[in-house]
């Protein structure tokens, strides 16, 4: 196991704000509320079985928080890579390779390395979603998997949204718009997070009077240990109650990489 970070490209500054990654731990309820409903996706799908040799990568993995969750599971086996070296710094060790690396910049070695990527909360950072969407899925052998998760509804859209670097927010036919137009084949799009919608509705309100740099605290951090818990608690209703809710603060996509 390693933490060693492989530089195939200079690092470079990213659309993400830094203090972020002091507050989401894997613990975070909205962390693990994200990688039930993404496993939960993977297991309903019938895709992406452990043990089966292949390696993933997370593109944009930031400080690692989704691959030390998917290694509770020790068949996985997940490289990640990111441009923001200080965010790769923070990554404990892991099975996989971490690496500072430019997904346009193509290195031969890694494309078509993988069975599947994830691409979780990066595309709404990107100008371009449609082309970085292409860049990525080069990454993948014919047949593999995007996974993405993006942020949901504009109307939600607050100064939280701005002070992480959020270009956007989708609607789930807004992100199958773009998968099919960077030449993948969607398996499954749909919200999560239905009862957070008043709560995000509450923090735009909120926030609006909450200075700049306080804005990522106080949007993203629950004020109390108790809270973090109660929302794993209305997390695990939720996901009881609806298999697939009608809207959601976030949207899930599980693609296919066509064969050619």
């Amino acid at each position: 196991m390693t933490r060693e970070v492989i530089m195939l490209s200079p690092a470079a500054p990213v659309s993400m704000a830094d203090e972020w990654y002091a507050i989401a731990s894997p613990d975070h309820f909205w962390m693990e509320w994200r990688f039930r409903a993404i496993v939960h996706q993977l297991h309903k799908a019938g895709t992406l079985t452990p043990g089966t040799g292949g390696r993933f990568l997370e593109i944009g993995c930031g400080h690692g928080a989704f691959i030390q969750q998917l290694e509770r599971d020790p068949a996985f086996i997940t490289d990640g890579c990111d441009l923001n070296l200080y965010a790769l710094q923070q990554i404990p060790p892991v099975k996989g390779n971490i690496y500072v690396y430019d997904i346009y910049k193509q290195e031969a070695e890694m494309l078509g390395k993988y069975v599947g990527v994830f691409l979780l909360d990066v595309i709404e950072h990107i100008d371009d979603d449609r082309s970085f969407l292409t860049a990525a899925h080069d990454h993948v052998q014919p047949g593999g998997l995007v996974v993405v998760n993006v942020p949901a509804l504009q109307t939600l859209f607050s100064k939280y949204d701005t002070a992480a670097g959020h270009k956007r927010r989708y609607t789930r036919q807004s992100l199958r718009a773009a998968l099919e137009a960077s030449g993948l084949e969607p398996l499954h799009v749909g919200y999560w997070g239905l009862s957070l919608i008043p709560i995000a509705l509450l923090r735009k309100l909120y926030l609006a009077f909450v200075p700049p740099e306080k804005v990522i605290e106080r949007g993203f951090k629950p004020p109390a240990p108790i809270v973090n818990t109660l929302f794993k608690i209305w997390m695990k209703l939720e996901m009881a109650i609806f298999k697939a809710p009608p809207l959601g603060t976030s949207v899930l996509a599980v693609a296919r990489k066509r064969a050619k």
